[in-house]
């Protein structure tokens, strides 16, 4: 024979599954809600890491970068005083009479 529980023991224990649900669902929401300190600080540790090795190189491209505009122009204002020379049989007395006034020095 079955023993017999009544609706209201049932009606309860239903309840208490689910307010324990209800309070797994809550501690897993707000665990994952957060971080914690000491992750924080770890990322902060990584990035000023990354932050470290990139800033150099990056100058160092940007000096490359430079190096290789000025010796370009350097070349390009040779080229021209060239052939001012073969034109005129001369140099000119400034950059203007090339076309290369707007060139800054590096």
């Amino acid at each position: 024979m079955k023993p017999i529980i009544p609706k209201y023991f049932l009606n309860l224990i239903k309840v208490a599954r689910y307010h324990s649900l209800q309070q797994q669902h809550k501690e897993i929401f707000f665990t994952q809600l957060a971080f914690t300190l000491v992750e924080l600080i770890v990322t902060v540790a990584i990035i000023g890491v990354l932050a470290a090795i990139a800033i150099p190189a990056y100058q160092d491209y940007l000096d490359k970068a430079r190096t290789i505009r000025a010796i370009s122009d350097i070349e390009n204002i040779g080229r021209r005083l060239h052939d001012y020379h073969i034109d005129n049989n001369n140099y000119p007395a400034s950059l203007i009479e090339i076309g290369a006034d707007n060139i800054l020095d590096p």
